[in-house]
């Protein structure tokens, strides 16, 4: 190496590092001292090792080669029995597309597509799981088991082949590892995934299938066949979508099903009201709503509204759903609005509400769309809507006279409410706290409380699994005795009459505006008798006995439920009514 050149190269060090470095040029020759040092020695070079050497590369190259995918001998394998229509790059050059077909194949309609995006994906215990993107879903682990384990059905198959399959085999079990390795790494199963999302069938009747099987009643291992009377084994073409979320019970504890029959008996005055609840409570194990009903339960605070539906919404599972009163009491300014709540109601079977207040109305319209057996659409924020039909019954609780926004004879013969009449109280202390406080108010009807002592370990026993698993097993034996006659079902319940009577009683401040109009006015529904709008409403002013008169906005909303309106450039008419004076 010449001086320049040496020179050259410390000053490219210099401007690349800023260290000045003096290179000088060294033999490469290596002294046997360091070597010694070093402990190495050179062998001299021996012929017949290079040789020997040479033949392992090529015996070694030679033997690799074997376990290429191009010496497969497909057509043993297309010789396999069951395998003769099979598409084998799938086994030996797998992509995300040809994964998923393979998937979709073996597991042919276990996964559906909805028009609204959102995805039903068949577990391995038969249920179905609904998802609103693929990324959420376990479907990338049911991809990598499934295929794994039909990659391990062709290795057995060719294994059991023997005669001419040895090559095949050898190459297929090398090729095995590196798929399952793919098959188990979320990157790879995630995107197969996502093009078996994109081939499935997509049903947009698949909403109507999860609900086309209402007697049949799923835990977690089992279905209970309502009209049978039978538990038996899940299929997929059960289209169970929601369970109770348990096992079936096995054992029963006689003790707790008669704690839950006292129960029940202590809630109401009359044996015949206990057994009016327990229909309506074992009807809700039916996934269809059969009566064109809701359930307003009326009564003071600690009167064992909330005690009974901890009970059911244990037992129930995700059968039993909660939504907000301002989902009944106010009106919907979008009807595709999202809302998840009413978005929950699919599939559930008792639906219950948060309590409602003294100004709450509920909105006639939301109760007809959520008893009448019609098709209610709802949609979750970024999705699109959906429509369903409302299986659960609409179970109310309230310590108010409900109030509906309008009433005609359709919304007039929904509600039914019953008493809770009793008031629990802790101790007898509290009852005469209460009694002393009724002796003020004893000529007011409504605070004559009717009490009893309560048990204060009871709502923690209705939390529990033996208590639920009580409950569920004494109400579809009920269900049975109720409602399944020869093995054909009868839904009828007979209202008792004192909730005919307790139902025309709270529904007075509905029924008002009616009643005012029939006193006052003929309905005649002929256009040429007419009445202006702001004269009924002075009219109604003027001659209401109500203690609190309704709003001029009700009155006109509750009178144009009734009535035909009509307007000209500077006045308003109901049409087809005339004055009685």
């Amino acid at each position: 190496m010449t001086a320049g050149l040496l020179q050259e190269c410390e000053t490219y060090i210099m401007e690349k590092t800023g260290i000045n470095m003096k290179l000088s040029e060294k033999s490469l020759a290596v002294s046997d001292s360091f070597l010694h040092k070093m402990q190495l020695k050179f062998e001299p070079a021996d012929d017949s090792v290079e040789e020997q050497h040479d033949e392992q590369e090529k015996s070694h190259c030679k033997k690799q080669k074997k376990k290429d995918w191009h010496d497969i001998n497909f057509k043993a394998l297309q010789d396999l029995p069951g395998w003769d229509k099979f598409d084998f790059r799938r086994v030996v050059n797998w992509t995300h597309v040809n994964s998923a077909e393979w998937f979709i194949e073996e597991r042919h309609g276990s996964v559906m597509h909805h028009a609204s995006g959102l995805t039903f994906i068949l577990g391995k215990d038969n249920i179905w799981r609904m998802y609103d993107t693929v990324k959420n879903s376990d479907l990338n682990i049911q991809i990598g088991k499934s295929l794994i384990a039909s990659y391990k059905k062709l290795l057995e198959a060719v294994e059991d082949d023997g005669e001419g399959q040895d090559d095949n085999l050898e190459v297929l079990k090398e090729l095995f590892t590196k798929f399952r390795r793919d098959m188990e790494t979320n990157g790879f199963s995630e995107n197969v995934g996502k093009n078996v999302s994109r081939m499935a069938i997509q049903k947009d009747n698949c909403i109507d299938l999860f609900l086309s099987n209402p007697h049949l009643w799923a835990f977690t291992d089992k279905v209970y066949d309502l009209i049978k009377g039978e538990y038996r084994n899940i299929e997929p073409t059960d289209y169970i979508l929601h369970t109770c979320g348990y096992p079936a019970p096995t054992q029963i504890d006689a003790n707790i099903c008669q704690k839950i029959e006292d129960f029940y008996s202590s809630l109401f005055q009359t044996s015949a009201l206990c057994e009016y609840r327990k229909k309506i409570v074992a009807r809700c194990l039916y996934g269809a709503l059969v009566e064109e009903i809701c359930i307003l339960q009326k009564g003071r605070t600690r009167n064992g509204k909330g005690t009974e539906t901890t009970l059911i919404r244990n037992s129930f599972g995700s059968y039993f759903v909660t939504i907000d009163k301002k989902n009944l009491t106010r009106e919907q300014g979008d009807v595709d609005k999202p809302n998840s709540q009413m978005f929950n109601i699919f599939g559930a079977r008792y639906i219950s509400s948060s309590e409602t207040s003294p100004k709450d109305r509920f909105v006639s319209s939301i109760i007809k769309g959520l008893s009448g057996n019609d098709p209610f659409p709802v949609r979750t924020l970024g999705g699109k809507p959906i429509t369903f039909v409302p299986t659960g019954l609409i179970n109310i609780q309230t310590n108010e006279d409900p109030v509906f926004d309008t009433m005609d004879a359709a919304i007039a013969s929904r509600p039914k409410i019953q008493e809770y009449p009793f008031t629990f109280t802790a101790n007898d202390a509290e009852a005469e706290v209460d009694d002393a406080d009724d002796e003020d108010d004893e000529d007011d009807e409504e605070d004559n409380v009717l009490e009893k002592k309560t048990d204060p370990e009871l709502k923690a026993m209705f939390r529990s699994e033996n208590c639920r698993d009580a409950f569920i097993a004494l109400f579809l034996r009920k269900f049975g005795e109720y409602f399944v006659k020869n093995g054909k079902l009868n839904f009828h319940i007979a209202t008792p009459l004192e909730v005919q009577e307790f139902t025309r009683k709270n529904l007075m401040k509905s029924l008002s505006i009616a009643a005012w109009l029939k006193e006052h006015y003929q309905i005649t529904g002929n256009d040429l008798h007419k009445e202006k709008k702001k004269d009924m409403y002075v009219k109604y002013i003027e001659t209401s006995t109500l203690c609190e008169s309704t709003g001029k906005h009700q009155f006109y909303k509750e009178l144009s439920s009734i009535l035909k309106e009509k307007k000209t450039a500077t006045t308003r008419y109901y049409v087809g009514v005339r004055s009685l004076e």
